[in-house]
């Protein structure tokens, strides 16, 4: 059971990944320069940190399924 959890938590972590790339970026980023401004820094957070809650959510009601907590 810990490799089934710990591969779903690998996995989900790249899915974060790839929608903050994906997502947050494209939307928060219109023009990528040398550095943030303070808006986009601030959008990055907001949006990093809401698909961060949404994967740790999805991911207790996965393991929840499979009766592993």
């Amino acid at each position: 059971l810990y490799s089934v959890t710990w591969s779903l938590r690998v996995a989900l972590g790249g899915l974060v990944w790839q929608t903050v790339r994906d997502k947050c970026i494209d939307t928060c980023v219109p023009r990528p320069g040398s550095s943030l401004s303070r808006g986009e820094q601030q959008c990055l957070a907001q949006c990093v940190a809401r698909y961060q809650d949404a994967t740790q959510t999805v991911g207790k009601a996965v393991l929840s399924a499979m009766g592993v907590q």
